[in-house]
């Protein structure tokens, strides 16, 4: 076989950096039914929609594959369980994604604490207000369950163990949606 030409059908949404990369590479199936990844060239099959984002420093977009075909140099062979390969590297993406947000969260919580040094109201320091207190405090508490999630998740990935697709899932459902909420009470 010179060329891929399995089943290379689907889409996926908010891929970092695909609207400004040269390759992706697309988790498929040959035509023998192993899982495999396939690197094909511009225009061989897939077509990327850029999703504006309010982070300027990103670049997200929506990847769709059809038809895709890739010369067999392209194509990257598993050893072993091809499928729970590619199970795995999602299960590090979904790491990356956690700590990503954990780190995210920390950064605008510290701007956030370090604010009242400069801003006033009323005449006295805003940190002093008890809204502003408990707004920090519910952040921290927020940053400490996603940062114990993602140690846990952490662990498992390390560790091998059986459940580790679950706890990167997990620490990936609340990381995220912890750091569009600390972002937005940091606003």
């Amino acid at each position: 076989m010179d060329r891929f030409s399995g089943r290379g059908h689907g889409d996926a949404e908010f891929v970092l950096d695909a609207p400004v990369a040269d390759r992706l590479l697309l988790p498929a199936l040959d035509p023998d039914g192993d899982t495999v990844i396939v690197a094909p060239g511009p225009d061989a099959g897939t077509d990327v929609t850029p999703q504006p984002l309010v982070d300027a420093t990103r670049d997200l977009g929506r990847v769709r594959a059809e038809g895709v075909e890739a010369a067999e140099a392209a194509v990257w062979r598993f050893r072993g369980d091809g499928a729970a390969a590619v199970r795995r590297l999602y299960d590090r993406a979904a790491l990356a994604t956690d700590c990503d947000s954990l780190g995210l969260s920390a950064a605008m919580l510290t701007a956030t604490v370090g604010y009242p040094g400069v801003r006033e109201q009323f005449g006295r320091p805003i940190g002093s207000f008890q809204a502003f207190e408990r707004a920090c405090a519910d952040m921290l508490v927020q940053i400490s369950v996603a940062r114990r999630l993602v140690a846990d998740a952490v662990r498992a990935e390390v560790a091998s163990a059986p459940d580790a697709g679950d706890a990167a899932a997990m620490a990936k459902a609340f990381a995220t949606e912890m750091a569009v909420r600390v972002a937005g009470k940091a606003m």
